[in-house]
């Protein structure tokens, strides 16, 4: 590993600190020794508060991921204008992972269920909202949009490079970083170098 190299690594990881800083964290030595990153559930549904709900506000109100069984599992409360309170739960399924040096993107296949707090006006409108789709694709069109974020009636597609291009850190995901899946159960998203 030359400069140049460590450069770009110290690049990133002060570019995306507030990210990073809780991920590195919540890594147990023993995992990292085997060559394995873990997301658990308790850093998405604790570490990650305060970001999730700011990048969801106004709509957001709550939220809890489950990892088991090879799925990703949402329970999301929001609150629409129009429609009111809403209860979403989402089951997720890692469809393709590509994290190499030319592409970083996940695409998750992905089923909804929705349901309100109010009565039948509010079904009426629930109905008609997912008659154009998902509601995650409406709340995504609502919140315009994502950069590297594109949600459709069956898979979400995330695109990290062009989200952190957005940001304003393109190429800031070291080129020699790359991962592949290794499990996702348990509470645990795993992923191996």
């Amino acid at each position: 590993m030359n400069n140049s190299d460590i450069m770009k690594i110290l690049t990133a990881v002060t570019a995306n600190k507030d990210l990073l800083i809780p991920l590195i964290s919540s890594w147990d030595i023993e995992d990292v020794k085997r060559g394995k990153i873990v997301i658990t559930e308790d850093l998405l549904n604790d570490s990650y508060r305060d970001i999730i709900l700011s990048k969801g506000a106004p709509y957001v109100k709550s939220y809890a991921f489950r990892i088991v069984g090879g799925g990703i599992f949402l329970d999301l409360a929001v609150r629409h204008d129009k429609i009111g309170d809403i209860n979403l739960k989402y089951t997720m399924m890692i469809e393709e992972l590509i994290f190499e040096k030319a592409a970083h993107r996940v695409r998750l296949r992905y089923t909804e269920q929705a349901q309100g707090d109010g009565g039948t006006m509010q079904s009426m409108m629930l109905k008609a909202a997912k008659a154009a789709g998902t509601l995650l694709k409406t709340l995504i069109g609502f919140s315009k949009g994502q950069a590297g974020l594109k949600v459709d009636n069956a898979y979400i597609d995330i695109d990290l490079d062009e989200m952190l291009s957005a940001n304003g850190n393109a190429s800031s995901i070291p080129e020699n970083l790359v991962l592949s899946l290794d499990s996702c159960d348990a509470g645990r998203l795993v992923l191996k170098l």
